[in-house]
Order: C-alpha cells, then structure tokens, then sequence
C-alpha cells in the first residue's frame, strides 16, 4: 500500500503516528521508515480500523445533505477508502443512497463501524438493511443488520 494512503488515513481519523506506534507496538522509527519507502504493509491499515477516534464528533453524511456541508475530516475518510479510483464525493453519496455494492463493499470492508455510522447515519444504516447479506459474509452482515435493529428501536 502507499504510504500516503495511510498518511491520509492517519489525518482522517486524528492520529499521529507516535500514538499508532505506541498501540500497534511497532517503533516509531519503522512507522515513519514506511513514508521513506513508500510502502506501508497491509497490516498497518487493519491495525488503524481497530484504534479509536480521538475526534468523536463526525458529521453525518446522508443522501439529503449537501457535500459541501461535510466536515473535512468525513471528506478524507471517505478519500482514503476510495484511493486511486475517479469518483466525486456525490457520485460515492449517491451510490450509497442506490445500494450499488462497488460503492458500499469498499466502505464496509475499510472503515471502521463507527465511521461508518457516523459518515453514512444510522438512516441509512437502517435503510441498507436488505443489501447487507449480499453484499458481505453471513456473519458480517448479521452484525449491521443487529446495528440497523438497534438504532431502529432508538428512533
């Protein structure tokens, strides 16, 4: 993977790269090797999915908010999932709100769950309900349809 990809990842989520090497447990010099190199290993970005946010506060991103009103942090999460592709935020937005999979697969597979509840909101989270079994494994798909019932009994 680039190493600008994670770099991007990193920024998407408020994390520097001392406090990665001190969760991952890696050095922080072999973290910062990887942007010398320009190759992260795969692992790397797995291991940022499970870290927490330090900034909690995401805006929601659904089908009926303008783009420009997303905060910039959303913009780059959703950037870093969808690296070296030609897609605009709207067309990845209206993708999402059509259920196409070549755009729901990438954010269900890169991003991190509570990322993903608080870029897609849990509307859309509850109207994507049908499509989770055929776009994930059983067990993954069993997961979002149990977040979807959870924030459905909320509202």
């Amino acid at each position: 993977m680039k190493a600008i990809l994670f770099d991007a990842a990193l920024d998407a989520r408020g994390i520097s790269k001392k406090e990665y090497s001190d969760f991952a447990k890696i050095p922080y010099d072999t973290v910062t090797g990887w942007k010398k190199r320009d190759n992260v290993p795969e692992y790397a970005l797995a291991i940022l999915r499970t870290m927490p946010v330090r900034d909690k506060k995401r805006a929601r991103i659904t089908g009926k908010s303008h783009p420009n009103a997303i905060m910039a942090k959303n913009y780059k999460i959703i950037q870093a999932t969808f690296w070296g592709e030609n897609v605009t935020l709207e067309t990845i937005l209206k993708g999402v709100n059509e259920a196409d999979p070549k755009f729901l697969v990438p954010i269900f597979k890169n991003i991190f769950y509570k990322d993903i509840i608080a870029l897609l909101g849990a509307e859309t989270i509850i109207a994507l309900r049908a499509v989770y079994p055929k776009i994930m494994d059983k067990k993954n798909a069993e997961f979002w349809q149990l977040i979807a019932k959870t924030h459905r009994a909320r509202q």
